[in-house]
């Protein structure tokens, strides 16, 4: 979903009770969330690589926006979606249920990942001024969405930003500021330090 000169563009949001109804479960207990995980971090970093490598081979990829989810299964390992092919301004299917995406519930997302178009629809190009390689305000709000199902993972919940041909990665907790207000919070998204696509995990 991105963002021009401080504008938001995006996907309509879906709220309320629409949201309800994809949310896919009851979900678990978030009093037992796992510490910051290093390696399904590694894991994580590693397939977003991968499926940024594929967005960049897509057709059109300069000005629509193709996304995934990567969600953790329930013996540990990281899958993925299918690509998701979006419009100029977003990702509709981030918006189905679970099930339709290929996995049980929310509560197992680890990562949202999404590309941001380096033509807007005006035919301008995107220089890097506009930030395109940051999250939006929408983007923000999505995660907020994820977040608040009941068993998500936020010690280990991140989301991608694939732009002009390099990936982005933003840990949620490092983003999730209650004082920066909606239309300010892309300006002060913090990008991680750690995105190691190609790393193994640590030794024990």
């Amino acid at each position: 979903m991105r963002h021009f000169s401080g504008e938001f563009e995006g996907i309509r949001l879906l709220m309320g009770d629409e949201l309800e109804q994809i949310a896919g479960g009851e979900g678990e207990d978030t009093d037992d969330l796992i510490p910051f995980d290093e390696c399904q971090d590694r894991r994580s970093d590693g397939l977003a690589q991968a499926l940024g490598n594929r967005i960049a081979n897509a057709p059109d990829t300069a000005n629509i926006e193709y996304g995934a989810v990567i969600f953790r299964n329930a013996d540990g390992t990281l899958g993925q979606t299918r690509m998701l092919i979006g419009n100029s301004s977003g990702v509709p299917d981030f918006n189905s249920s679970p099930q339709s995406l290929g996995f049980s519930s929310w509560t197992q997302v680890v990562g949202i990942l999404h590309s941001h178009p380096t033509v807007h629809s005006s035919g301008a190009q995107i220089t890097p001024d506009w930030n395109h390689d940051k999250p939006s305000g929408n983007d923000w709000q999505y995660m907020d969405w994820i977040a608040s199902q009941s068993g998500v993972d936020t010690n280990n919940l991140r989301q991608y930003i694939y732009h002009a041909g390099q990936m982005n990665e933003y840990y949620y907790n490092d983003n999730n500021q209650t004082q920066w207000s909606p239309d300010n919070r892309w300006k002060f998204s913090v990008k991680s330090d750690s995105y190691q696509p190609n790393a193994t995990c640590p030794e024990n």
